[in-house]
């Protein structure tokens, strides 16, 4: 519009030029409206910007007021998943829980709106990231209940719908960034652990089978290689080990079962157990470095993006001074060329005068 105005300004310029039959228009209405077009087209792009940067969805979505917020919404969530379970409470208080449950399913849509709404026209990029599918998908589920009629659910489905409101208390990760990272660490860390827990597995078979070879007449604990094995992840997490030990020191060597015990747990628990922790930890520090980096490169085009507008103000703020310097300039040519103009004037009448008063 604002250029449609300006061609208009031309046309309307040049027409006004010719009827005035002035062939060399004056160039200080050209400065002017070259000043216009400059200061016009600096707008638009600053409006623009700053569009883009006062999205109100991304103020509301990332305000710490609305985080709080939802961070009081969540656990209100999974208090009342916890008091649903209660027949007592459920007989009693069941209609002001459903209010509440509809309360916190509304807030959760309208987090949702407006986290979709904060990537303005790019909205598609809200899904890029898994815990905003992971939202998407909660909310989803926890609405079908009461968008779809209970009789044209399955008894069963529809009771999984209602349970799956549990996981809305896995929101507190959005929220809550150390937490985030935690959870983040232990999906990337699951590659790893895979092969720890063959090497586990393949740890607890060999002790197993040499369970089940020694100690089958002994007891029940033994006597089949899936009850070896769950005896001996009692064993490793010491769950009464010493009295299962002891008994068996009654039937066989003492030094025999003491090491196969003590050596059992000692790698089992002191060593292949520790690899979990080892794993969980390494992955949990470099998160938190990328963390780091990531909101230092942030930080970094923060200010870079608001040196960089300090910089086209000026540069706007000096073409303008220089516009209008040069406006200034113009005028005081023409104001010296009229006062030329008069001087000469003045001179040619005197000369006449007196040319005259000779004759």
């Amino acid at each position: 519009m604002c250029f449609l105005f300006f061609a208009l300004f031309s046309v309307a310029h040049c027409l006004s030029c010719r009827v005035c039959n002035n062939a060399q228009a004056d160039p200080v209405h050209w400065i002017m409206f070259a000043q216009i077009l400059t200061t016009s087209t600096a707008m638009e792009n600053n409006t623009d910007q700053k569009h883009v940067q006062e999205n109100v969805f991304y103020r509301i979505y990332h305000s710490p007021i609305f985080e709080r917020f939802m961070i009081g919404i969540i656990l209100l969530a999974g208090i009342i998943v916890g008091l649903e379970t209660s027949p007592t409470l459920e007989k009693d208080y069941g209609t002001w829980l459903h209010l509440l449950d509809k309360i916190v399913l509304a807030a959760f849509i309208t987090e949702l709106i407006l986290g979709i709404g904060s990537y303005g026209r790019a909205a598609l990029n809200f899904f890029k990231d898994g815990w905003n599918i992971f939202d998407t998908v909660i909310v989803i589920a926890c609405a079908l209940p009461y968008i779809l009629p209970e009789n044209a659910m399955h008894a069963h489905f529809f009771a999984v719908l209602r349970l799956v409101r549990v996981l809305r208390i896995l929101k507190l990760a959005e929220q809550l960034q150390e937490l985030q990272i935690i959870i983040n660490a232990l999906f990337n860390s699951l590659p790893s652990l895979f092969y720890v827990f063959l090497l586990i597995f393949i740890y607890f078979y060999i002790y197993a089978v040499i369970g089940t070879d020694f100690f089958r007449e002994d007891g029940e604990e033994f006597e089949s290689i899936p009850t070896a094995l769950l005896t001996l992840f009692r064993i490793v997490t010491f769950d009464d080990w010493a009295v299962l030990m002891k008994d068996l020191m009654k039937h066989h060597n003492a030094i025999g079962v003491a090491f196969y015990f003590v050596s059992f747990i000692f790698f089992g628990a002191m060593i292949f157990l520790n690899l979990f922790i080892g794993i969980i930890t390494s992955e949990l520090a470099e998160l938190r470095k990328a963390r780091a980096v990531a909101e230092l490169k942030k930080h970094t085009r923060t200010s870079a993006g608001a040196t960089d507008k300090e910089i086209r103000t000026i540069e706007e703020e000096l073409a303008k001074q220089l516009m209008q310097t040069q406006l200034m300039q113009m005028q005081l040519a023409q104001l010296r060329a009229k006062l030329h103009y008069e001087s000469s004037a003045t001179s040619e009448t005197v000369r006449q005068e007196s040319n005259y008063q000779k004759v």
